[in-house]
C-alpha cells in the first residue's frame, strides 16, 4: 500500500492536464476512478491494520463516494442531466480523487 500515494500523485496531475482536451480528461478521470477503486479494495482488505484516524478518513470517503453515486443516479433518473451532471462528474469526483490522494498519503506515512 506504500506505492498507492505515488500512483495517485502521478495520475491526478495527468488527469487535470488532460481535462484541457475535454475528451482526454473524461477518459483519464475514468481510468483514475478505476485505479482508485482497485486501491480502495486493497485498503478495505487491510482495514484493520490501519490507524484509527485513517480508518475514519477511509470510512468517510466510502460514505461520500456512495452518496455521490446515488445523487448522480438520481439526477440522471430525473432527466436533469445538464449542468448538474457535468459539475458532479468533473468537479466533485475530482475532489473525491484528491481526498483519496490524502488518504493514501496518510497511509504512506503510517507504514
Amino acid at each position: 500500500m506504500k506505492h498507492f500515494y505515488q500512483i495517485n500523485s502521478s495520475l491526478i496531475p495527468i488527469t487535470i492536464l488532460l481535462w484541457f482536451t475535454f475528451w482526454g480528461g473524461m477518459i483519464a478521470q475514468t481510468v483514475l476512478g478505476i485505479v482508485q477503486v482497485a486501491m480502495s479494495v486493497s485498503i478495505m482488505v487491510h482495514f484493520k491494520k490501519l490507524s484509527k484516524s485513517i480508518q475514519i478518513l477511509f470510512t468517510v470517503y466510502v460514505i461520500l463516494t456512495i452518496s455521490i453515486i446515488m445523487l448522480y443516479r438520481q439526477i440522471g433518473n430525473n432527466g436533469h442531466g445538464g449542468i448538474e451532471h457535468m459539475f458532479l462528474f468533473i468537479i466533485v469526483t475530482l475532489l473525491l480523487a484528491f481526498f483519496h490522494l490524502y488518504i493514501t498519503y496518510k497511509i504512506k506515512n503510517y507504514e
